[in-house]
């Protein structure tokens, strides 16, 4: 019984620290973002996002026959928020998706971006996750 609980115990742990940067929490899908340039203040940035099953400690990429929408959000400061310079995105294979485009720029405004992605079927927004991009200064 010992043995079982710990067991259980180290997969609990284990599942806690596997990163779903974009949590789709009533669709059990996680995103987990990747920059491979970037990010940057005012110049392009490149990443690739990554879908798969919530608790797939192998994070195995899923085509979950939906699409996901990637785009800039700005959130400012003062409780405004706001979309940003549109971002083409590509399924370059199943379940791994390609920004090579995404732009962020401040102009002066104080606040914080976000890549959001939208989980949608049927054309329609059926879920949205964030993540918050972090600039290195």
């Amino acid at each position: 019984m010992k043995l079982f609980l710990g067991m259980l115990l180290i997969l609990c742990s284990v599942q806690s620290w596997a990163v779903c940067d974009f949590d789709f929490e009533k669709n059990k899908i996680c995103g987990k973002l990747e920059w491979i340039d970037g990010p940057y203040l005012g110049e392009k940035s490149h990443f690739e996002v990554k879908m798969y099953r919530k608790g797939d400690l192998s994070e195995s990429p899923i085509d979950a026959q939906v699409d996901f929408h990637f785009y800039a959000w700005m959130v400012m400061d003062n409780g405004h928020s706001h979309g940003g310079p549109k971002m083409t995105y590509q399924n370059v294979r199943p379940g791994v998706y390609e920004v090579r485009d995404a732009r962020f720029f401040m102009h002066g405004m104080q606040g914080y971006w976000e890549i959001r992605a939208d989980y949608k079927r049927y054309g329609r927004a059926m879920e949205t996750a964030a993540v918050r991009v972090e600039f290195d200064q």
